[in-house]
C-alpha cells in the first residue's frame, strides 16, 4: 500500500498473489480423481457436464459451472478465501459464479474485453505442479506492450477486465491432466468493507455527507472510467490517521488524475469519525463507468 501523496498514483492492470488457497489442493484432487483411469462408475457422470464453447475466430476451450464439477464440501471454501480477498484488497462483497475451464490441444481466447461483469475479474489455474503444454499464458494488452502470465498452480491473478486479454493457444496438451485447467470470474458488489467498533451506518453516513459538501470533487469525474480503492485508517478518537493505495485502475481521457487524487486524500484525511473503543479500518472503493 502506498500513501497517495507521496508517490504519483499510477494505474495498476493486475495483481498476482503466490499460494492463494491451501483448499485449491482439494480441487485439484478431485479433477485428478474424476480423470484417472481407475475412476468408479458413480464418478463417471462428472465427465459429462463440460460445454464446448466455440466461437469462430474468439473462443475455443470446455467449461463447465464449477458446482457441477466439485462437491460443494470443497468448493465452498475457496469461494469463501475469494470473497475474504475481494472484501479487504478490492473492496467487493462477492464474486460471480465460478467456471472451471479446461484448455486442451487448440483451445484459446482471442482479445476481448469483459466489461459488463465487474471491477476485477481473476484466474485461478488448478493444472498441475509441472506444466508440460506450451501456450496457456493469460495475455494482456497494455500500454507498455503486450503481457503474458503463465497459468502457475495455484496463484491468483486479478487483473482490470477493461484491458483486451485472452489466453495464448495451448500446444501439446491431450491429457485433460496435462492440460490447462482454471477455475474464473469476476469480483462484484463493490461497497464499503469495515473493520474495527465502528458501525457501517455511521461510516456511509460521515463519507456520504463528504459527498454533499464537496460537490465538485465528484462532478469532474464524468469521464473517469475505471475501479479506485482505498484503506482509511482511523483512531478511536475518530480522526483519520492515514489513507493509502490498495487497487487502482482508474483512468481519464481528458485529464492528469494527481490533483484529483490528492483533493480526495485531502478531505478523507478531514473526515471526523465517532469515537470508539478502538482503531478502525475502512475499505473505501470507488467505481466509475465514464
Amino acid at each position: 500500500m502506498e500513501r497517495l501523496s507521496k508517490k504519483l498514483f499510477k494505474y495498476k492492470s493486475h495483481e498476482i498473489i503466490q499460494q492463494f488457497s491451501k483448499h485449491t489442493l482439494a480441487l485439484r484432487q478431485h479433477f485428478e480423481n474424476v480423470f484417472s483411469k481407475d475412476v468408479p462408475p458413480e464418478q463417471q457422470q462428472k465427465r459429462f457436464c463440460w460445454d464446448y464453447w466455440f466461437v469462430k475466430n474468439q473462443y475455443q476451450f470446455l467449461r463447465t459451472p464449477a458446482d457441477l464439477f466439485f462437491p460443494a464440501k470443497i468448493l465452498k471454501p475457496v469461494y469463501e478465501d475469494l470473497i475474504s480477498y475481494g472484501q479487504k484488497n478490492l473492496g467487493c462483497h462477492g464474486i460471480t459464479p465460478l467456471w472451471l475451464s479446461l484448455y486442451t490441444n487448440g483451445a484459446r481466447q482471442e482479445f476481448h474485453c469483459d466489461k459488463p461483469h465487474g471491477p476485477w475479474a481473476f484466474v485461478l489455474p488448478l493444472t498441475a505442479d509441472k506444466i508440460k503444454f506450451s501456450g496457456g499464458e493469460t495475455k494482456m494488452k497494455l500500454s507498455s506492450g503486450n503481457k503474458k502470465i503463465k497459468p502457475k498452480a495455484h496463484q491468483l491473478l486479478v487483473f482490470d477486465p477493461q484491458i483486451e486479454h485472452g489466453v495464448v493457444p495451448v500446444e501439446n496438451a491431450v491429457d485433460p491432466l496435462q492440460s490447462r485447467l482454471v477455475l474464473h470470474g469476476w469480483f462484484v458488489m463493490p461497497q464499503i468493507f469495515l473493520h474495527g467498533s465502528l458501525s457501517i451506518k455511521k461510516v456511509n453516513s460521515v463519507i456520504q455527507n463528504m459527498t454533499v459538501q464537496n460537490p465538485n470533487l465528484f462532478s469532474a469525474t464524468q469521464d473517469y472510467f475505471g475501479s479506485l480503492c482505498l484503506c482509511i485508517e482511523v483512531k478511536k478518537s475518530g480522526f483519520v490517521s492515514d489513507v493509502k493505495i490498495l487497487t487502482n485502475t482508474l483512468q481519464s481521457k481528458k485529464e492528469n488524475l494527481q490533483s484529483w487524487y490528492r483533493g480526495l486524500e485531502k478531505n478523507l484525511l478531514l473526515l471526523r469519525f465517532p469515537k470508539s473503543n478502538e482503531s478502525s479500518r475502512i475499505i473505501f472503493p470507488l467505481v466509475f463507468r465514464g
